[in-house]
């Protein structure tokens, strides 16, 4: 009779459903709050006097974190909570295969997605009216929110949950093509969130742009055109020939992320 804690079957059954665990734990964290806090450093350092004199009000008010960077990543961490439950489809946006805009009536019709919580967030960002701690949280979920949507895979298919669903190996250990974008990639090239703030830091040029809620929706049809790019590889095993395929256009959108952020926070808090 075989031992049930040694019967290779059942170890190896439990070994995939660990590893599959920690995937879902792990790629739940776009860009990783590494990655988020990094985003955020850089766009903080970017702003005028004024506006850093009201964010740092604004996070004095936060009920959780003290600083920007951790109010970045903290939208992560909360939603797992039950009364955060809500914020879960806010992360992402699906489109259909071959759709290459986004069309707010039929990509989310209940306004419960990525580009229409930006624009919710930033609404209660900008009104004066509401206790201070609730526009504190909209801060957090603004920075972070906009930091996701430069992530291309935060803008893809529906069928395979933005290649969450899409298997594949990184240089050998088990992941998914999702992961890959939000955190490996950058991992290989900076393994800390110092050295990923000193990249983009170097990276950063100030935009020159007058925003509008009409620039999300844009934003959204970028991000989706670079799934084109190459995104999915042809195989599943990943590793040196796909992380210097696509390092420079991962380094671009977290860069991306950190110089919209700054303009968007450098109009709404002036």
């Amino acid at each position: 009779m075989c031992d049930h804690n040694t019967d290779p079957a059942r170890l190896l059954a439990m070994s995939i459903l660990f590893v599959s665990g920690l995937l879902l734990t792990l790629q739940a964290h776009a860009f990783g709050p590494d990655g988020h806090r990094a985003i955020c450093e850089v766009a903080q350092a970017h702003l005028t006097t004024r506006a850093k004199a009201r964010l740092a009000e604004l996070i004095r008010a936060h009920p959780e974190v003290d600083t920007f960077a951790d109010a970045c990543a903290w939208p992560d961490m909360i939603r797992d909570r039950e009364e955060y439950a809500y914020t879960l489809p806010l992360h992402y946006v699906n489109l259909p295969r071959g759709a290459t805009r986004y069309d707010q009536a039929r990509d989310c019709p209940q306004n419960a997605c990525l580009p229409e919580a930006i624009k919710s967030f930033l609404k209660k960002l900008e009104d004066a009216t509401l206790p201070a701690n609730e526009r504190a949280i909209a801060l957090a979920f603004v920075g972070h929110l906009i930091g996701d949507l430069q992530q291309p895979l935060h803008a893809g298919y529906a069928d395979d949950k933005g290649a969450n669903d899409f298997a594949v190996t990184w240089f050998g250990e088990p992941a998914n093509l999702h992961w890959v974008w939000d955190t490996l990639l950058l991992k290989h090239r900076a393994a800390d969130r110092a050295a990923l703030e000193k990249r983009i830091a170097a990276r950063y040029k100030p935009l020159g742009l007058h925003f509008t809620p009409a620039l999300i929706d844009q934003w959204v049809d970028g991000s989706r055109a670079l799934i084109s790019d190459g995104i999915y590889p042809p195989g599943h095993a990943l590793g040196e020939p796909y992380y210097r395929a696509h390092i420079d256009m991962a380094m671009q959108r977290v860069t991306l992320g950190a110089e919209r952020l700054a303009a968007v926070l450098n109009q709404v808090l002036n």
